[in-house]
């Protein structure tokens, strides 16, 4: 099984994402954070569902 490590940017989109959605729905911001993290369940538990970024290297884009 593959583990999955939240960095804080991500827990802070998360969190964001909420927020956002929470000024129209409470209920649906929880939903939808909830269908985030066990989307993510999923990946862990079947890796075959995600992509492999192993060997991805970032670059800064050039504007």
């Amino acid at each position: 099984m593959v583990k999955v490590v939240w960095t804080d940017a991500a827990i802070r989109d998360l969190d964001d994402i909420g927020n956002y959605i929470a000024k129209d729905s409470l209920r649906y911001a929880q939903l939808t954070v909830e269908r985030l993290f066990n989307s993510v369940d999923v990946l862990e538990k079947i890796q075959a569902l995600g992509k492999n970024f192993r060997n991805l290297t970032m670059k800064k884009s050039e504007n």
